[in-house]
């Protein structure tokens, strides 16, 4: 019904059911979290932040969300709303701890999994962004990059990010020969 629909009511009812009757099933908390995310891309609320947020803490899922992109989450939350509880013990357990910073390309890539294109635009604007989007493409063989590059066809209307389209497809494509993929239909 959700792939009929496209309905949040119906990708609500799948994660719930991910995370409370079929949670014993192996691989659900990974369904619950692909939708979590779904969620909060397509609607950026409290609510939707807080469903990926608490998804953090299952522990077969620690390596899909990982520290850096709960603390963007958290921090969006607090944004909203100053009071949530489990937001801010969250920051307040980061903030005692000794903790190095990430690489401004760890929230690059961060920014770029959470779809929020304008933030990872910013690490752009001071560096080649032609260069950071091959490598990106060459090192992480992610669709993310491609998606980020489209909306930045779409806003600007350049031809220079076109080009930048091109060059990331075919870097992504070249890099899967590592895999043994040669053919690419």
């Amino acid at each position: 019904m959700y792939d009929k629909t496209l309905c949040e009511e119906w990708q609500l009812f799948i994660l719930t059911l991910a995370i409370t009757d079929l949670v014993a099933i192996a691989g659900m908390n990974y369904i619950g979290i692909y939708h979590a995310r779904e969620l909060v891309n397509n609607n950026r609320t409290v609510q939707n932040l807080s469903l990926l947020f608490e998804m953090n803490f299952c522990p077969d899922t620690c390596d899909l969300i990982t520290k850096s992109e709960s603390t963007l989450i958290a921090q969006e939350i607090l944004q909203y709303d100053e009071t949530d509880r489990v937001a801010n013990a969250y920051m307040d357990q980061l903030n005692e701890k000794d903790t190095d910073e990430d690489t401004w390309q760890a929230s690059f890539e961060k920014y770029l999994e959470m779809r929020l294109y304008e933030k990872a635009l910013e690490f752009l604007e001071e560096n080649n962004a032609r260069e950071i989007c091959l490598k990106y493409a060459e090192e992480q063989q992610s669709i993310e990059i491609y998606s980020f590059v489209h909306y930045m066809i779409n806003k600007t209307k350049s031809i220079k990010w076109l080009k930048i389209a091109v060059d990331v497809l075919t870097i992504g494509l070249e890099s899967l020969k590592t895999f043994g993929v040669s053919d690419v239909a």
